[in-house]
C-alpha cells in the first residue's frame, strides 16, 4: 500500500495539487507538478535500488519503457536545438521542458505496481478520486468557490451556460473509461460500479469541453457494440433521449444536443474556437515546413518578458502546446516526433489486443481499459494534448505500465502452462 501512496501522491501533485491550496500554481514562480517530478525522480531512483534485478531486467524487456526512454532524449535534443536556434541556454531549456519528464513515471509505476491485482485496486483508487474530484466542482459552482485557479468561479458562456471548472478532467475522462470497461466488459456490473461511470460521464457535459464529450461517448457506444450489449446502448440512448427532451422544455438552451451540433457548426463554419485552432495549424505548419525533421526546440522557449513585442507574440505561439494534440507533437518534433507517436500508440494498442485475446477475466478486463482508452486519446488527441502535459502524460503512462504487466504476467504463464500439459 505505500508504493501504491506514493504513487497516489504523484498523481495528486501532477494535477497541482486538484487546486485545492492557494500555492498550487504560480506563475514563473512555482508549479505544485514541479514537486511531483521530484517526486518521480526520488520514488525511481529508491525503486531501482530496492527491487529484485530480475524484476529490473524485465522492465527493460519492455517496449513501452524504452520509447518513453527515447521520448526523453528526443526532448534534450530538442533543448540544444533551442539553444542553437534561439540561443536559449541549456538551463532555461530544461525548466522549459521539465514536464515531458513525467515520462518516467512509466517505469516507476512498473516497477510500484508488481500484480494485476494491484492494478485493479490503483484504478479503483484513481476513479474514487476523479469522483471525489467533481463533486468539489459542483460545490465550487453552486455553493462557494474553494478552488484557487483563476477560473474557478467559471469562465465563458456556452449553451447559454457559465462553463465550470473541474480540475483534473485527464483523471476524470481516464476513469470513465474504466468505469466503462469494467460495467460493459461484464468484469463487475454492481451498481457502483454503473454509478461512478455514468457520474463521470456527466462531468463531461458539465465540463462542456466538447472534444472530451464526443470522444467519451464514442468510446461508451464502440464498447457497448463490441460486447453486444444492445439492450443496455437502447437503454442509455433512451435515457439520454428524456433527458434532453426535459432538457429541450425547461432551458432557453439544450446543453445535452447542443454540445454537439454546436461542435459540427464551428468546424463547419470555422467559428468560435475551431477558428482559433485553424490559426494555430497555420503556426504548426509554417514550422513544420522549416523544420520538418526534429523541430525547432521552439516549443520548448522559456517565454519569461511580457507578450508587447511582435517577436514575443511570434515566440509564445510557438511555444503554445494546448488546443491541439497531434499538431503540436509535429510542431515539437517534426516527423520524428509524429513517427514515434504513432510507435507509442500502436505497440501499446497491439500488445493490449493480444493480452485481450488470450487473458483471464480480469486480464481481459485491464487490456479492454487500454483499448478503451487509447481510442478515448485517439479521437480527442487531434484538440486535446495528452502528450506534453503532466496529467496527460501521467495518464498515457499508468496504461503503458499495466499494457507492459499484463503482456509480463501472460509470457510467465505461458511456460508454467506448457509445463502442465507435458
Amino acid at each position: 500500500m505505500i508504493r501504491i501512496g506514493l504513487l497516489l501522491f504523484v498523481v495528486f501533485t501532477a494535477f497541482d495539487s486538484f487546486y485545492l491550496l492557494p500555492w498550487a500554481r504560480i506563475p514563473g514562480v512555482f508549479n505544485f507538478s514541479d514537486l511531483g517530478l521530484l517526486g518521480i525522480l526520488g520514488a525511481l531512483l529508491v525503486q531501482l535500488g530496492l527491487t529484485s534485478s530480475d524484476r529490473v531486467r524485465e522492465m527493460f524487456r519492455q517496449p513501452e519503457v524504452w520509447l518513453a526512454l527515447v521520448y526523453l532524449v528526443i526532448v534534450l535534443m530538442q533543448v540544444s536545438l533551442a539553444g542553437l536556434n534561439y540561443r536559449q541556454s541549456v538551463v532555461n531549456g530544461v525548466v522549459a521542458a521539465r514536464h515531458q519528464f513525467y515520462y518516467l513515471s512509466l517505469p516507476l509505476v512498473y516497477l510500484c505496481i508488481r500484480s494485476l491485482g494491484e492494478f485493479r485496486l490503483f484504478l479503483k483508487l484513481l476513479s474514487l478520486v476523479a469522483c471525489a474530484v467533481f463533486a468539489l466542482a459542483l460545490v465550487n459552482y453552486f455553493v462557494a468557490p474553494i478552488f484557487t485557479h483563476r477560473y474557478a468561479e467559471g469562465h465563458h458562456t456556452r449553451m447559454g451556460v457559465v462553463r465550470g471548472f473541474i480540475p483534473g478532467m485527464a483523471l476524470i475522462g481516464f476513469a470513465a473509461v474504466w468505469e466503462a470497461a469494467q460495467w460493459v466488459g461484464g468484469y463487475q456490473r454492481g451498481w457502483a460500479v454503473s454509478a461512478r461511470g455514468l457520474w463521470l460521464f456527466a462531468a463531461h457535459f458539465f465540463r462542456q469541453t466538447r472534444s472530451r464529450l464526443v470522444a467519451i461517448t464514442l468510446v461508451w457506444v464502440a464498447l457497448l457494440l463490441v460486447h453486444r450489449r444492445f439492450g443496455l446502448l437502447v437503454l442509455l440512448a433512451g435515457v439520454f433521449s428524456v433527458a434532453a427532451l426535459v432538457a429541450e422544455m425547461t432551458l432557453e438552451e439544450n446543453l445535452m444536443v447542443g454540445l454537439f451540433t454546436s461542435t459540427a457548426e464551428d468546424i463547419g463554419e470555422v467559428e468560435g474556437t475551431w477558428n482559433a485552432r485553424l490559426q494555430q495549424l497555420e503556426v504548426v505548419w509554417h514550422e513544420f515546413q522549416d523544420h520538418p525533421i526534429l523541430g525547432s526546440g521552439a516549443t520548448i522557449l522559456r517565454i519569461t518578458e511580457g507578450t508587447e513585442g511582435t517577436a514575443n507574440r511570434a515566440a509564445n505561439a510557438l511555444a503554445h502546446k494546448a488546443d491541439l494534440g497531434y499538431p503540436s507533437m509535429l510542431k515539437a518534433y517534426g516527423l520524428v516526433g509524429l513517427l514515434w507517436l504513432v510507435g507509442f500508440l500502436s505497440v501499446m494498442g497491439v500488445r493490449a489486443y493480444r493480452a485481450w485475446q488470450s487473458g483471464n477475466a480480469l486480464e481481459r478486463c485491464l487490456a479492454l481499459f487500454c483499448l478503451a482508452y487509447l481510442l478515448f486519446v485517439g479521437i480527442s488527441g487531434l484538440t486535446i494534448n495528452h502528450f506534453m502535459f503532466s496529467e496527460g502524460i501521467l495518464m498515457l503512462c499508468i496504461v503503458g505500465a499495466l499494457v507492459a504487466s499484463l503482456r509480463q504476467t501472460q509470457s510467465r504463464r505461458l511456460p508454467n502452462e506448457a509445463g502442465h500439459a507435458s
